[in-house]
């Protein structure tokens, strides 16, 4: 019974690092009122706070429109609660349809949430993809907090920003 409550908080976890990648604001509101379902190759729930929990092997999480897909989730836990989940993938991806009915999608290395500051932090060839434009980046950090998006270039590649207009959205 234990195991089971430690793959609640786990699953719990997991998809707030990821849902809340998108935003508060962009996020489809219902899909957090829906089931959560992982599945992976294999899973280790631990109940040692002292070592993290970890689900690998073609890791699928879902929850109402929103589908991640990653290599590994790594939670760690403190009071019985998740304060930090990565996420490692070739590359990690979300998908999710907006309350606007929007598709949204998000592909990087690595996406690395700190429940504790509400920071979630994209490494790795990071892309974020909406009918209204993409950004592409070697990293971007997102503050839950204040909505402040931010990304850098850095010596292996620019931040770069395409905006369409709505006349030429859908088009081509």
């Amino acid at each position: 019974m234990a195991d089971k409550a430690m793959f609640k908080k786990l699953s719990l976890a997991v998809l707030m690092a990821t849902s809340l990648v998108a935003g508060h604001a962009m996020a489809r509101s219902s899909d957090r009122n829906q089931p959560i379902d992982i599945s992976a190759n294999q899973g280790v729930m631990e109940q040692d706070e002292s070592r993290p929990s970890v689900v690998t092997g073609n890791v699928v999480i879902t929850q109402g429109s929103l589908v991640i897909n990653a290599s590994k989730g790594v939670v760690t836990l403190r009071g019985g609660e998740p304060v930090r989940v990565v996420l490692t993938g070739g590359p990690v991806r979300l998908q999710q349809t907006m309350d606007n009915g929007q598709p949204l999608t998000v592909n990087a290395s690595q996406a690395d949430y700190n429940l504790a500051t509400d920071i979630v932090t994209l490494t790795g060839n990071v892309r974020i993809s909406q009918p209204s434009g993409n950004l592409s980046a070697p990293s971007a950090v997102y503050n839950m907090g204040t909505g402040r998006f931010e990304s850098q270039g850095s010596s292996s590649g620019r931040v770069k920003m395409r905006f369409v207009p709505k006349n030429q959205r859908g088009a081509g």
